[in-house]
């Protein structure tokens, strides 16, 4: 059976994983453009103290699951951006235990909120979202994708 650890990352040792993520054809149907947001994070935040990275990685320290956390228009407040766990590394937990770090990440900077948006039709990062503790908090049409919806959730450190 494969462990895996979790630690914070940088942008660059997750190229591989990016471009798994980028190349996938649930990714492409959404996004729907040539310039993918996860590409250009590190250039529309740069300098931020918000930014971070933290990624799964097995024995051999190769990453297999990452997620980041984003400035949000609200200053008290943290964005989770792209998640990401490789096919192989589905279903053991990784995807929450990466919330859950970015969940940490939060409360030790002080922030008083988190939040984070996926498409309504992503079953699996909703449950992950929601075994951690975020609550539905709007779902909005997306002219971007045929038929789906942006769900957005929250999770406020008093509800804890």
């Amino acid at each position: 059976m494969t462990t895996y650890s979790c630690a914070e990352t940088c942008f660059a040792a997750l190229a591989d994983l990016i471009g798994e993520l980028i190349e996938s054809d649930a990714f492409l149907q959404r996004r729907g453009d040539d310039n993918p947001f996860v590409l250009a994070m590190p250039i529309l935040f740069d300098g931020s103290p918000d930014l971070h990275f933290f990624a799964m990685v097995d024995e051999k320290d190769d990453p297999v699951a990452f997620v980041s956390t984003l400035p949000d228009d609200a200053p008290d407040a943290l964005a989770i951006g792209p998640l990401y766990v490789t096919p192989a590394a589905r279903g053991q937990g990784l995807g929450r235990d990466l919330v859950r770090s970015c969940v940490e990440h939060a409360w030790a900077g002080g922030k008083a909120h988190l939040v984070v948006e996926t498409w309504g039709t992503n079953t699996a990062a909703r449950r992950t979202f929601e075994s951690v503790g975020f609550r539905l908090d709007a779902t909005e049409p997306d002219a971007r994708v045929n038929g789906d919806s942006t769900v957005c959730y929250r999770l406020d450190r008093e509800e804890l």
